[in-house]
């Protein structure tokens, strides 16, 4: 299974839509965001991606304070607020948006009842980055938002756990 990595858009709706031809032309159905989406107009966008979508919110996202509205209205995106979390495969993935909450994630305080993750993703700093601590694989995928780095996200193959960074400005 083939895995869409995304984080920090800012409501850049033509790279995100090139990523979502992308995702359909390569027939991946599932798509991860970490945040920093920008404007519900990316939701729209997002909600019209034919897979399934699970996402968290960045700081960025104000729309924070009306997230059950948002929820009930994109009823076909999953989005949690902080901290999102799914398995796939029988590999437990988390996705945040700061890079501290990612590495905070690899050894929660006792009093968290959170599942031991293999990957961590996570945004905000808008630079592909993979570190590897503990045995957790903590991933940044970049932005799609291009600004100030080359726009880009990540494909995550959970077969052969290979993780592959696609330069966006490449696609056509």
């Amino acid at each position: 299974m083939q895995i869409a990595i995304i984080s920090d858009v800012h409501e850049n709706l033509a790279n995100l839509q090139k990523v979502i031809d992308y995702c359909q032309n390569q027939g991946i159905k599932v798509m991860i965001g970490c945040g920093d989406y920008g404007s519900e107009a990316v939701l729209e966008t997002l909600s019209k991606f034919s897979g399934d979508f699970y996402g968290c919110l960045g700081n960025m996202d104000h729309f924070k304070n009306y997230f059950e509205d948002l929820r009930a209205r994109y009823n076909n995106l999953v989005l949690w607020q902080d901290v999102g979390e799914k398995v796939f495969d029988n590999i437990s993935l988390a996705f945040v948006h700061k890079p501290e909450e990612a590495k905070a994630l690899v050894h929660p305080p006792e009093e968290f009842d959170r599942a031991e993750y293999s990957y961590i993703f996570y945004g905000h700093t808008h630079k592909p980055w993979e570190e590897v601590i503990d045995g957790v694989h903590l991933v940044n995928p970049g932005n799609v938002s291009g600004n100030p780095y080359q726009a880009t996200f990540a494909v995550f193959n959970t077969d052969s756990r290979q993780l592959e960074l696609i330069i966006i400005d490449s696609l056509n």
